[in-house]
């Protein structure tokens, strides 16, 4: 029969966890969830490799929650580019893991303590009343509304991980402790450090164990008399070990999260808008208050965010202290119990135990749900055994309905509130509707208003109207709000208005002097409205408020390279490298820096990095084959063309292969390059042009002409397609008209050589020597080593009968080693003999 009730209630605790959150595992990423989970790179894993495991564990932004971060990151391994599902599934297991744990740890609880023992109840043997007991307090924990918060909520699995890990660990403490053999008590206690350690690597709230250890053997093993004695039974002993855990931990959290917890403490208030005495006056009623919801926890008192009266106004302090001498009276009755019913008083110091971390002098948010989820097991069975105390002795068959209505109602509770968590603006109009005078939840619905409306253009102007709506109501609800003054600013830096959106984001600076964010988030204004200098300056005051703030550097580096400034730019990317060794965005763009500098070496070693950390970025490729195609290495540059285009299908890519076939004479391939690059971008005028070129070799000019007029009319001012179709026109011979194209393209820029060049041949064709002499002689000064330039301008000089002139312009050209026609030689040579003077 026991046996039987012990699977019975852990199917039925099964059933009922599926049950009540099977309508949450489509419930979208919300709050928090996007700085630790969603748009957390270093949990993205491709591979199980020790390096990106300890990326995800140890630089997510809470280091010291390094095994609830892996947990994520196997998330996203295993379930790919859509985890959301996953990471909902997982946290139901976690959850349904810690009822079954809850059910354990009542069941021995119940075992070691008094009222375990001291069984007077005559309807039935007593492991079967404990075991009715447990599992009906475990469904309660189960099924609790309030609990939703933390098995919803996605980043919340910090918390109800850390609470399996911990629970687990006092299961085995239990079981440990009731052993006779010391080698199985021995690895139980092994266990337990174990599972802590693990519990404290998901949320520090496990710091508590040693306390909560010590009031087990206080108040429940030194009750039970068959239990073996041990070292640390008496009190005194409890105490010093219990102290020792805790230091030890305190001084684990801190290795690992490298931050002084005292600093941590009086520095966490300087960006509160409460101080410490004020949160530690407001936390009774914040305590009072999670004792209603554990009583009622109806769907239309739960919410994401509560609204707590200021913490030193009148109504609240006669609210504290109501809630005072409410938490005294507690205290009151666990003192009470002490001797008779020692559980029950564990049951209550078990509840304070637990709230130790986050409902005092902490400088955390006043108030959240899922802060109840440890707490919650002493109430809850405090309750239950209260309940069967009073009415178990008779009725047990309405007593049964009793609770299955309860339980019945809370999962409704849950499956409703659930249903709230569908829709991110639904959530935070939920947030507003229950606690208007919040600013969170405005500023909050704004931020999701602003988001949808830059992600869609059909609906943009109308969700950002609506986000300001919300900014500015937040605003009037918290004159001080640093972060709506931020997103005020950055939503009219979108806007493209400049003196609102620097006069919002520079009272958040006012207001948040240490905080680099807000210097960093203005220097992304000034960037937007180019004022790049400023922009350099806030990015500079981001990095001297936190000389690692890996983006800071970054942006600083673009702009510097913007402005010329390409060495510091460099310098500002190899830190980032520095700080992050994975960084490959860093990478790429050193490569770029080191590619404008001519160091073509360099350039190669940091796009080769980028592609050993990326494998399937296109842009490496096609950046690394424009560095081979300076380095003269053709056959590498096409190479790492076509893996662009494999990958990234870039425009630009088919463009510069294109270029390559073009150069090897592969007309016909470059044209398809050339074609593929226009599809994509109809307004590619070098794509034009250069398609345009490859149909002149072809002889197919009627096309040719068609692409130079579309390379126009997409680029007016470009002067090279002007001098292209002049080209095109001189190989036909409509020389007329290759001299009008030659016309437009000087017009556009006067430093063209080729321009000058060919129009003097014009010129010469159509018997204007004069004019042709002239260009040859602009081409000769733009382009003193071209040997041809004199040969062509030797020929209109002798048409003009200017002999010396022409024989010196032969000469030069055979002193550069260019090719002199014979006929121009002797017939310059003849009529100097002919006029020696040299036709004047």
């Amino acid at each position: 029969m026991r046996t039987f009730i012990h699977y019975f209630a852990g199917l039925l605790i099964v059933i009922v966890g599926v049950v009540i959150y099977a309508n949450s595992i489509h419930v979208p990423f919300i709050f928090d969830d996007s700085q630790n989970v969603a748009f957390n790179e270093h949990l993205h894993l491709k591979e199980l490799s020790p390096q990106g495991l300890y990326q995800a564990a140890f630089e997510s932004p809470l280091p010291s929650r390094a095994v609830a971060n892996l947990s994520f990151a196997l998330n996203y391994y295993w379930s790919g580019e859509d985890p959301l599902v996953g990471m909902h599934v997982v946290n139901i297991l976690i959850h349904v893991v810690s009822g079954l744990l809850v059910y354990a740890l009542c069941l021995l609880w119940m075992r070691v303590s008094s009222e375990g023992v001291l069984c007077r109840d005559p309807w039935s043997i007593c492991d079967t009343r404990r075991q009715l007991i447990s599992a009906i307090a475990a469904l309660v924990f189960v099924a609790h509304p309030v609990h939703s918060q933390s098995v919803t909520y996605v980043v919340q699995r910090m918390a109800s991980l850390a609470v399996m890990f911990y629970l687990l660990a006092l299961v085995l403490y239990c079981l440990g402790r009731l052993q006779r053999d010391s080698l199985r008590r021995n690895w139980c206690l092994v266990g337990v450090l174990v599972f802590w350690g693990l519990s404290l690597g998901c949320k520090e709230i496990a710091i508590t164990l040693p306390l909560i250890v010590v009031l087990m053997e206080w108040l429940l093993f030194s009750k039970f008399p068959t239990v073996p004695r041990m070292v640390g039974r008496r009190l005194k002993w409890q105490l010093v070990c219990g102290g020792v855990a805790l230091l030890l931990a305190v001084v684990v959290i801190c290795l690992v999260s490298r931050r002084n917890p005292l600093l941590e403490v009086v520095n966490g208030y300087r960006f509160r808008d409460f101080t410490m005495a004020e949160r530690l006056w407001t936390q009774a009623r914040v305590v009072v208050f999670y004792l209603s919801l554990l009583f009622y926890p109806h769907p239309s008192r739960l919410n994401l965010i509560h609204y707590i009266f200021p913490p030193v106004s009148g109504l609240a302090s006669v609210g504290t202290a109501v809630s005072l001498l409410v938490l005294s009276s507690l205290v009151g009755w666990a003192v009470y119990f002490l001797r008779s019913r020692p559980l029950y008083t564990f049951c209550i110091l078990w509840f304070f135990g637990q709230l130790l971390l986050e409902s005092t002098m902490m400088p955390l948010e006043m108030i959240f749900e899922h802060r109840l989820y440890l707490p919650s097991v002493g109430i809850i069975l405090l309750f239950v055994l209260l309940v069967d105390t009073a009415w178990g002795r008779c009725r047990r068959v309405a007593l049964f309905a009793v609770w299955a209505v309860v339980l019945g109602a809370m999962m409704a509770g849950t499956i409703a509130r659930n249903q709230v968590w569908q829709d991110v603006i639904g959530l935070w109009t939920d947030v507003i509707v229950k606690s208007p005078m919040e600013p969170r939840g405005w500023n909050n619905r704004g931020k999701e208003y602003v988001t949808m409306g830059l992600s869609d253009a059909t609906i943009r102007d109308e969700y950002l109207e609506k986000g300001m709506h919300d900014y500015k109501i937040a605003l009037g609800r918290a004159q001080h709000f640093v972060e709506v003054l931020n997103n005020l600013g950055n939503l009219y830096v979108e806007l493209g208005q400049r003196q609102p959106a620097l006069a919002y984001l520079t009272k958040a600076i006012e207001l948040r002097k240490g905080m680099p964010i807000f210097c960093y988030n203005r220097a992304v204004a000034f960037e937007q409205f180019n004022d790049l200098e400023s922009a350099i300056a806030d990015y500079t005051n981001a990095i001297t408020i936190n000389d690692e703030f890996v983006g800071a550097y970054f942006n600083r580096g673009v702009v510097l390279g913007q402005i010329g400034e390409t060495r510091r730019a460099i310098d500002d990317f190899s830190r980032v490298i520095a700080l992050q060794s994975d960084n490959s965005a860093a990478y790429l763009n050193r490569g770029d820096a080191h590619m404008q500098l001519g160091q073509l070496n360099l350039a190669l070693r940091d796009f080769d990095e980028v592609i050993r950390l990326d494998p399937d970025m296109a842009q490496a490729y096609y950046n690394r084959a424009g560095t081979y195609s300076q380095l003269g290495e053709a056959q590498q540059a096409l190479q790492d063309y076509n893996r662009a285009i494999e990958i990234g299908d870039l425009d630009l890519a088919y463009y510069n292969r294109g270029n390559i076939y073009m150069n090897r004479e592969d007309y016909v391939r470059a044209i398809e390059d050339f074609s593929q690059a226009i599809e994509k971008n109809p307004l590619n005028t070098g794509a034009l042009n250069n398609r345009a070129l490859c149909y002149m070799s072809l002889n197919d000019f009627d096309k040719a002409f068609t692409d130079f007029d579309r390379a126009i009319e997409s680029d007016p001012k470009s002067a090279i397609v002007y001098v292209c179709r002049g080209n095109a026109h001189l190989m036909l011979g409509n020389h007329t008209a290759a001299q009008r194209e030659y016309n437009r393209a000087l017009a556009l820029s006067t430093d063209i050589p080729q321009a000058y060049f060919n129009r003097g041949q014009a010129r010469a064709a159509l018997g204007n020597h004069t004019g042709a002499v002239r260009d040859f002689g602009h081409a000769i000064r733009l382009l003193p080593q071209d040997s041809q330039n004199y040969h062509r301008r030797a020929q209109s000089l002798y048409h003009l009968g200017q002999f010396e002139a022409a024989q010196r312009d032969v000469d030069q050209c055979q002193q550069m080693g260019g090719k002199v026609n014979a006929g121009l030689l002797k017939a310059v040579q003849s009529a100097l003999q002919r006029s020696p003077r040299g036709g004047g």
